[in-house]
């Protein structure tokens, strides 16, 4: 599946989707280690969220396009009527250096954009990053932004010549039924991540589960 995006400019209000074909059900292979912090204000207060796809198995390890995204729901995470005056705290990337393919950056950004499936429309909040090797990447959105019912949390590569810092992904397809994982070398059409190529490598310690490698770098 092919989404393509006309666009004036990164920043516009709109976009025109094309869709170039029309599918049933996800095409992706697995989903980006890309994961969202929310924040809900409400009375009582609510403990933060950690929104993501993955099931927390890293099983691939990618650079493939110059950005990298996952597309987020709210309707997946909460029942309605979902919680309002949702923030953006922070977004958790998952990164792994091979010496094969060495990075030649380890500086990258994580977007907040507003859009649809398969298509950011306006940029809300950006910032930067640095890249750590197997470990979670934090970075944290100071004016914590609001984010609409659906949003994309992008990570930009634009300072690499090659996609670098290379991403981990699960190797399970999504479980929503709906493609949540994006790449883009244009940020004009957005693809479905799929196992593909030469920008894709298996990972050797696949089989290590979430909580492992959290206590592995703890």
């Amino acid at each position: 599946m092919v989404r393509v995006v006309i666009m004036i400019s990164r920043t516009m209000l709109f976009c025109v989707l094309i869709l170039v074909s029309t599918i049933y059900g996800s095409t992706s292979d697995g989903d980006f280690l890309i994961r969202a912090e929310v924040w809900h204000y409400a009375t009582p207060p609510l403990p933060p969220d950690i929104l993501s796809y993955d099931d927390g198995s890293p099983s691939w390890i990618t650079w493939a396009g110059t950005y990298r995204a996952v597309w987020f729901g709210l309707s997946d995470f909460y029942t309605s009527p979902y919680p309002y005056n949702t923030q953006l705290f922070s977004s958790e990337m998952w990164f792994y250096h091979l010496s094969e393919f060495p990075w030649d950056t380890s500086e990258y950004s994580s977007e907040l954009w507003s859009g649809d499936e398969g298509c950011p429309i306006g940029e809300i909040a950006s910032v930067s990053g640095i890249a750590q090797q197997y470990s979670a990447s934090t970075c944290q959105f100071s004016e914590h932004p609001y984010v609409p019912e659906v949003f994309w949390i992008i990570l930009n590569t634009e300072q690499s010549a090659g996609g670098w810092p290379s991403s981990i992904s699960d190797g399970t397809q999504p479980f929503s039924g709906t493609d949540h994982s994006y790449f883009s070398n244009d940020f004009i059409i957005w693809e479905p991540w799929t196992i593909q190529g030469s920008t894709c490598y298996p990972m050797k310690l696949e089989s290590q589960s979430w909580g492992a490698l959290k206590n592995l770098f703890n």
